[in-house]
């Protein structure tokens, strides 16, 4: 449960009578898996994805191309889910997307999004695995706290 909707996983895990030394072990392991194995899903979709654009010949007659230098160029389409992401990223930063990760965004999404729009691999890595690890000490405790 950590790998994909992190904020239920400690309640849960306390709920089946973990003690807080194995909840917090299990969310961080658990969150950490799902950071590593969507960090490596994004990165083979995004070049999946490079490639199948790249090998893919539209023609002009398309309205949202215009020719250039007897070259065909595809003009953007900006949505507001492309213009919302983008100003989430802006005004966050890779800090900020990487804090709201595990209990706003999910993992999976929170993961594709700083994979995508952070160039530095190994900032992102660290900057979402250190939010998983921080989130995963700050609900195990809460829990215990409430239990």
């Amino acid at each position: 449960m950590s790998a994909v909707k992190f904020i239920t996983a400690a309640p849960l895990a306390s709920a089946y009578g973990f003690e807080y030394w194995e909840t917090l072990l299990i969310t961080s392991t658990g969150g950490l898996a799902g950071v590593t194995f969507f960090f490596q899903l994004s990165k083979w979709t995004l070049r999946a994805y490079k490639k199948t654009r790249e090998s893919i010949h539209t023609s002009s007659s398309n309205p949202i191309e215009s020719t250039k230098n007897n070259t065909t160029v595809k003009k953007k389409i900006f949505t507001w889910k492309n213009k919302f992401i983008v100003k989430t990223v802006r005004r966050f930063g890779l800090a900020g997307i990487a804090f709201i990760t595990p209990v706003v965004l999910s993992i999976p999404l929170g993961t594709f999004i700083a994979f995508r729009y952070f160039h530095n691999k190994n900032k992102v890595y660290t900057y979402l695995s250190l939010a998983v690890f921080f989130w995963s000490v700050l609900l195990s405790s809460l829990t215990l706290l409430f239990k």
